[in-house]
């Protein structure tokens, strides 16, 4: 029978020494959750569109603005001018052209010496290319015929170095008849015979052509290299989205929504997840509590010693953040190794390297609420 009852006063003193060690822990981890809570407990307003702020309105969390960088994207790349490939092919054909326009009055005029120039006509018709002699009527040579062979070089000259400029830089084809009308009016302007500026006119018309062609690779080059200079619009943590009494914009009232900000229905995640973090950090601090009463000797002395430290200072540290601002967060200049050195002075070196992790993750949980 007093075996029995020593027995049982064994187990209720080792449940009475978990419930001294728990309880103090416990009442830690109520205490962070408390002072904590507000910080991830995001207020809401009842806004509408064009109101006034009621005050300065800071967004709680940072999150990228997708319908703004998504504008901003449609807006570079259709900025974008298409890209165009310079075809010297081309040129260098048309130029051909012009030359063999020549050669080919050279010739008729050498094998036409006895017959008039109206008879040689149909000798250039013979010696042309189809396509000449369907861009170029047979009349049109006439003139040419007439003409000396020095007034036949200057002209030729002239005209090849008209066309090769234009063709250098390209021509686009809405280009195209701007440029006729220019070389029109180079030639009426040179120091051409009267009698062969019509017809230079007509062949270089003819002669000019498009050669500055749509590259649809080089353009979907650039549009990709526009939009990788897009960066994403950010909405920071501790932004000012809205001044006190400023006017609620469309664009101000979007930030608003995004950030959650006009939530009615309250999201109950962070406050789990802090309720979570809060009965870690418990479960940590008890079994380090009872592994110190265990293995170094504790007595309640150093328990209340080590909880007494860890509220004064998580008080301390909330007390200081309440005053502080994102530019200066003066919550830094909590003592908090204060704490840590009279807890490794008065109780255990061990157990002040825990409250220390524990300090600096209520650190970080102060900085979250500025």
């Amino acid at each position: 029978m007093k075996e029995r009852f020593l027995r049982q006063l064994q187990v209720f003193n080792m449940n009475q020494s978990k419930l001294l060690l728990a309880l103090p822990a416990f009442v830690v981890a109520v205490f962070f959750f408390a002072l904590a809570i507000p910080n991830v407990y995001t207020q809401t307003y009842e806004l509408e569109k064009y109101s006034t702020a009621p005050e300065t309105i800071r967004s709680p969390i940072t999150i990228e603005n997708k319908q703004k960088t998504e504008q901003q994207l449609r807006a570079v790349t259709q900025a974008v001018e298409d890209q165009y490939t310079i075809s010297e092919d081309i040129a260098e054909e048309r130029l051909n052209m012009v030359s063999e326009i020549y050669d080919v009055v050279e010739e008729a005029k050498s094998q036409g010496e006895n017959v008039t120039r109206e008879e040689q006509l149909p000798l250039i018709e013979s010696l042309l290319t189809d396509e000449l002699s369907e861009g170029l009527p047979a009349k049109v040579f006439l003139p040419l015929l007439r003409a000396d062979q020095q007034s036949l070089n200057e002209s030729q000259r002239m005209l090849e170095t008209l066309l090769h400029k234009y063709y250098k830089v390209g021509v686009q084809s809405s280009e195209v008849e701007d440029l006729e009308r220019r070389i029109d009016l180079e030639v009426q302007y040179s120091e051409t015979p009267s009698s062969l500026k019509s017809v230079i006119s007509d062949i270089g018309a003819f002669a000019l052509v498009e050669n500055s062609l749509f590259d649809p690779e080089k353009t979907d080059k650039a549009i990709k290299s526009a939009a990788a200079t897009v960066e994403p619009v950010m909405i920071r943590a501790g932004e000012v989205i809205v001044s006190e009494g400023s006017t609620i914009t469309g664009d101000i009232y979007d930030d608003l929504q995004l950030t959650g900000l006009l939530d009615q229905q309250r999201n109950l995640l962070p406050s789990i997840g802090l309720a979570m973090f809060a009965l870690l950090l418990g479960a940590f601090l008890y079994a380090e509590c009872r592994r110190a009463f265990n293995k170094d000797n504790w007595t309640i002395r150093h328990i209340f010693i080590s909880t007494a430290v860890s509220l004064l200072m998580i008080t301390f540290m909330k007390v200081f953040s309440l005053f502080g601002a994102m530019e200066q967060p003066v919550y830094y200049l909590v003592p908090a190794v204060t704490g840590v050195m009279i807890v490794k002075i008065l109780c255990s070196e061990r157990y002040a390297i825990v409250l220390a992790v524990v300090y600096s993750l209520w650190l970080v949980c102060c900085s979250t609420a500025i």
